[in-house]
């Protein structure tokens, strides 16, 4: 099997494919798709990878790409993207892409490294330190001591203070970028056998000693563009702290805003309780966090009378923040409530959350007065989260059409019909680490059976139970349920954590469902094949009404990578967002659109 995924976290979103030259490849007239959104939409997305070639998976997306945007354009005809769905969410997502603009003028764009910090780095590179150190809990011994130290400047004399204050301590070694800036150049300054002055430090009063200096091997010339590399990484990561440091206390600290206190006890209370249905529901081991997500959140919000959700829960003295729009922010991120779920743990995880919602609502204030929403960055990624969100709220809406009651499902069973011969099993691994999770496709990729790596990174009975799935994982169910036996799919986030599924053998559900214990899965496989046919035959409606044109010698020209990643985009001052959202095939309806498009030549 070759593997399907690479998990990789990106703090700044760079792919070198998307910096080929950007062409039209489809035309809707409403809209258009470039090959610089196809190659970030393809390489980050979960892809199934069976026997198709990549020229199909390419093809296949590009379709799922054209249904994503004439959903999109439905919603808005329909006048859909009022709802609070799609607002709250597209609000949510345009704070982060203003506070990200930000951190790029504010942070990333002032920092400089220059030819002298880079020979410093690299200089103090080959040199290992042996540091010991006397410490003292105030001022006053410690300059007791240093006096005393300054009394003796023979060599018989250091020795005499070594041993009197050093001989019980071990040296450490201290190498570039180790340290605090500020004490690396007072150590790198100083020469074997030497004493510094008293310093004040996060851990009390320190006077440092060199006790050696030990040159280092010198690289291989091979090594030296990792060296070079490695000191960059440090300076810049070093003068990235100290511009956030000096920006959070110009703009954050001494800052006080408060949440309205007649408003938070009743959320809280609301939390408690929903915290305990939910684990009752899902029959969590008393030691497991319990995530809440965007419908738990929901039924928090409906506990609340509309004036309520209109009064204001965050005093700010611009844009103060009402009670709903809080509580859409808090489904948005969803909130992890640790064990016991009592009140002293919900205060704390609500207080968390609310600390850092008010903290990143006034970076993004700063952000709006400096009219960032209109760049043209935020616009961009704004634009692709606009279609997503737009074309799912309307997609959800016909979900319940598609479901299928006892009794047609009884009787669909007693027709005996091809059709209703499913694929029943499947064997899940779910992490909540994306890094095992790589580590999981790696091993896939060198030959090692699935289900011996359920055993060992799995955090659960590995025999999936699709009722485990939560907030809008309909399309992921939709996915799985066509699944071929053998074919992988993943990762797709999933309550909290990250899951892959495996197909197994074909087995006739007709065999399966005796009783009804089976009669719950087999419903929920019609009403996924049912839900299938209904998008793919609205997208085929919805297409009829345009001439889509395709260019399919440019996209045939468009090099992706064949190993798909999902990536997480690191936002500027906090938060972590999926790179691009995640797309869900829907592309049979394109066999049939084509058919109708030669008719009519």
């Amino acid at each position: 099997m070759k593997k399907s995924l690479l998990v990789i976290l990106f703090s700044l979103l760079v792919s070198v494919s998307l910096l080929a030259q950007n062409n039209l490849l489809v035309d809707l007239g409403f809209d258009k798709i470039y090959s610089d959104e196809f190659i970030e939409r393809f390489e980050m997305n979960p892809i199934i990878k069976g026997n198709k070639n990549l020229d199909s998976l390419k093809k296949e997306f590009l379709y799922t790409l054209i249904a994503e945007k004439l959903w999109s354009k439905e919603s808005a005809d329909k006048g859909l993207l009022n709802s609070d769905y799609v607002k709250y969410s597209l609000e949510s997502m345009e704070k982060l892409f203003v506070k990200d603009a930000l951190y790029n003028l504010e942070i990333n764009a002032k920092v400089r490294i220059t030819s002298e910090l880079l020979n410093e780095g690299i200089n103090r590179s080959a040199l290992e330190l042996r540091v010991k150190y006397i410490y003292a809990n105030d001022e006053i011994e410690i300059k007791n001591i240093y006096d005393e130290i300054l009394k003796f400047s023979s060599k018989d004399s250091i020795t005499f203070i070594e041993k009197k204050y050093l001989s019980q301590i071990e040296s450490i070694p201290v190498v570039f970028g180790q340290m605090e800036k500020q004490y690396e150049d007072l150590l790198f300054s100083m020469n074997p056998k030497e004493f510094s002055k008293p310093q004040l430090t996060k851990q009390g009063w320190i006077i440092f000693y060199i006790a050696n200096k030990i040159e280092r091997i010198l690289p291989k010339p091979s090594e030296f563009e990792e060296i070079h590399k490695n000191v960059k990484t440090i300076i810049e990561d070093r003068q990235i702290a100290k511009l956030q440091s000096d920006f959070y206390d110009k703009y954050i600290k001494g800052n006080e805003v408060k949440a309205e206190i007649k408003l938070y006890k009743p959320l809280l209370n609301e939390i408690i309780k929903i915290a305990a249905e939910k684990k009752s529901l899902e029959n969590l081991s008393d030691s497991s966090n319990i995530i809440l997500d965007f419908n738990q959140i929901l039924k928090i919000e409906n506990s609340f009378s509309p004036s309520e959700l209109d009064e204001i829960f965050i005093k700010f003295n611009t844009n103060p923040i009402k009670l709903k729009s809080f509580l859409r922010e808090l489904s948005f991120w969803g909130l992890e409530v640790p064990f016991p779920y009592d009140e002293e743990s919900c205060l704390k995880c609500l207080s968390s959350f609310t600390r850092e919602f008010i903290q990143s609502e006034i970076i993004a204030q700063i952000g709006y007065k400096r009219n960032l929403q209109q760049t043209s960055s935020v616009g961009k990624s704004l634009k692709m989260w606009h279609d997503s969100y737009s074309s799912k709220y309307y997609m959800h809406k016909f979900v319940d059409s598609a479901k299928v009651s006892d009794e047609t499902a009884r009787r669909l069973l007693a027709n005996n019909n091809p059709e209703n011969n499913f694929t029943t099993e499947f064997v899940e691994i779910y992490n909540k680490q994306l890094n095992s999770i790589s580590l999981v496709l790696d091993e896939l990729d060198k030959g090692i059976q699935f289900e011996a790596l359920a055993n060992k990174f799995n955090e659960r009975d590995s025999k999936f139970d699709k009722n485990i799935f939560t907030s809008d994982n309909n399309e992921y169910l939709r996915i799985i349920d066509n699944l071929k036996p053998g074919e992988i799919y993943g990762p797709i986030p999933n309550n909290g954590g990250y899951s892959v599924i495996k197909c197994k053998e074909n087995t006739s559900e007709a065999e399966l469902v005796a009783d009804d214990s089976r009669l719950k899965d087999f419903k929920q496989k019609v009403f996924m094949r049912n839900l299938d046919k209904l998008y793919n035959s609205k997208t085929l409606k919805f297409a009829e009404g345009y001439d889509i044109k395709i260019n399919y010698s440019g996209l045939e020209k468009v090099n992706v990578s064949k190993l798909n990643v999902f990536v997480h985009r690191q936002i500027g001052f906090g938060g972590r967002i999926s790179a691009v959202p995640v797309l869900t095939p829907l592309y049979k309806w394109f066999k049939d659109y084509k058919k109708q498009k030669e008719l009519k030549l």
